[in-house]
């Protein structure tokens, strides 16, 4: 793992798979604040599950971001437990819901982009696409053409299609197994322990 803070340290946080050695590897610089925190056990997330299903880590999309953002809210709700630990709690509910609306918004456009005959895959039409979506999901406010092309930039779009769906998958998932923790704390992470070790073959409905 790398978790130094320098200069010229790339300030994203990852997790990555290492060939050789056979290991997954951690990217998270940090920085002590409750979004470093955040971050890291996110990222910690996706480090666990791959080191745990290290010869078979293929988590299907639908949950794909469940070990991450659980153990996020897991934690956060251990450390509301701590002196001064409510706005970790706090801040990480507040995100994960965020996710949910944002990664749903990005996903529309997408699926009404893929729709599309190659024809009409044009710059005017998809960002006529963007601007109806950004109304409809209560982003009509910002400046028009931003509304259009903003999403453009995220290029795993187009690296990795439906991806920003599965973050809103997982996000409502991840909720309801934090809900669930509020009850019972072990049966939660008995539960999350299934889904980090669920067969990418799986579907949703069969857990």
């Amino acid at each position: 793992y790398y978790a130094d803070v320098g200069e010229n340290t790339w300030t994203r946080a990852y997790v990555t798979h290492l060939m050789t050695p056979n290991t997954p590897f951690l990217f998270c610089p940090y920085t002590g604040d409750i979004a470093a925190v955040g971050d890291f056990t996110h990222e910690f997330g996706h480090y666990y599950e791959m080191y745990t299903m290290l010869d078979d880590s293929c988590i299907a999309y639908d949950l794909s971001e469940v070990p991450s953002q659980a153990l996020t809210l897991l934690f956060a709700q251990h450390a509301a437990e701590q002196p001064d630990g409510e706005n970790q709690l706090h801040y990480s509910v507040a995100d994960t819901v965020r996710t949910v609306r944002s990664q749903s918004f990005n996903a529309s456009i997408e699926l009404r982009v893929f729709a599309l005959a190659e024809d009409e895959i044009t710059a005017e039409t998809i960002g006529a696409i963007g601007l109806d979506q950004s109304n409809r999901f209560g982003r009509g406010q910002q400046n028009e053409l931003l509304a259009q092309y903003r999403w453009l930039a995220d290029t795993a779009i187009y690296t990795d299609p439906l991806q920003k769906l599965s973050y809103a998958t997982s996000a409502s998932a991840a909720l309801d197994l934090w809900l669930c923790s509020l009850e019972d704390t072990n049966a939660a992470v008995a539960a999350y322990e299934q889904l980090v070790r669920r067969n990418g073959t799986r579907l949703f409905l069969s857990n």
